[in-house]
């Protein structure tokens, strides 16, 4: 699966398990200009039009910074909400930001990488885009020492988004798009199910 279909497979889950639980659900789709809002609602309607929203988002867009998506949760959701953030966080890390959206919200990010993000394979030449400026430039993957520099500045940077969460004690999830990822769903929901029992 591509990110984006990955994420809409964990979004039909988690908006068809609020519509069993009777709940509303709503989206916001960034990445993207102009972004996506869908404000919340309940029902199989909704939850199909959520995961049919996602899949047509168009691809390839810049990220937005995390200050400017928590920005526009708060000013959308203003009633306090359990929030998914699902997302590649390939944007640097901004305690700030997102300590704001967890003081409003009850936060829960899941973070999605492709396995080829973290590890480049050799394979030539191949031209590469900066998610944050949107800039293409050619990248040789010939040589070890590109893709082990590589490797090491994205395990530094997942590293770093990680403790941006524990210090704002903040439970969340990491998937890879070649894996399952309802065994880990679960296993989330039940750390939060022994937190809220204690």
């Amino acid at each position: 699966d591509s990110k984006l279909e990955y994420a809409a497979r964990i979004a039909a889950v988690l908006a068809y398990s609020a519509v069993q639980n009777g709940d509303k659900t709503g989206l916001l789709i960034f990445g993207c200009q102009p972004h996506f809002y869908l404000p919340p609602a309940k029902g199989m309607k909704q939850c199909l039009r959520i995961v049919r929203e996602i899949l047509s988002a168009p691809p390839g867009g810049q990220d937005d910074s995390m200050e400017d998506v928590a920005a526009e949760i708060v000013r959308t959701q203003r009633k306090s909400a359990m929030c998914f953030l699902i997302s590649d966080f390939l944007s640097k890390p901004d305690k700030q930001a997102i300590g704001k959206l967890n003081f409003r919200h009850e936060l829960i990010p899941i973070r999605i990488n492709d396995p080829l993000e973290l590890e480049l394979p050799d394979v030539g030449r191949f031209f590469a885009q900066d998610p944050e400026t949107g800039e293409q430039y050619l990248v040789s993957t010939s040589g070890s020492t590109l893709r082990a520099a590589h490797s090491k500045a994205m395990k530094a940077h997942l590293v770093e988004w990680d403790r941006t969460f524990n210090q704002l004690g903040i439970d969340h999830i990491s998937l890879l798009t070649h894996l399952g990822f309802v065994t880990e769903l679960r296993k989330l929901f039940a750390r939060r199910s022994r937190l809220f029992t204690r």
